[in-house]
């Protein structure tokens, strides 16, 4: 599969709950990727808004992670999660997340998931996210 390595972004729409009793909410934000095709690593950073369960404040979710591509798609099992930073509830979990390079006559994208797979009991979070090539970078 011939993709072009660069930045790729897009939109992720996750779901998420903070607490074991905490309301779910819908959130859409944004996922960038950095494919380096010739070391064969993707670069990844995303970010959701964030309104803490108490209503005290609004920031956001932060991913940042990196992984091996293999067969034209990547996993990264430990991806660091960012929750509130700032602000005096904050805290830190991991989340998996999986992407799926495609391509065709038109351009490439990479389709994924994102999941939290900390502590349950203090984020619970699932989505996807579809980020296209920007053949500027």
């Amino acid at each position: 599969m011939e993709v072009p390595g660069g930045i790729y972004n897009g939109l992720l729409t996750a779901n998420y709950r903070v607490g074991a009793d905490g309301d779910w909410v819908a959130t859409a934000g944004e996922m960038n990727i950095w494919l380096d095709m010739a070391e064969g690593t993707a670069s990844i950073g995303g970010i959701l808004p964030y309104a803490s369960p108490d209503g005290a404040a609004n920031s956001s979710i932060q991913f940042f992670g990196e992984a091996d591509l293999a067969d034209g798609q990547f996993t990264d099992p430990d991806m660091k999660v960012m929750v509130n930073s700032g602000n005096p509830s904050f805290f830190e979990t991991t989340a998996t997340t999986s992407g799926l390079l495609i391509s065709g006559d038109d351009g490439a994208a990479i389709l994924g998931t994102v999941e939290a797979n900390g502590d349950p009991d203090a984020l619970l979070l699932e989505g996807g996210y579809a980020a296209m090539h920007d053949a500027r970078f």
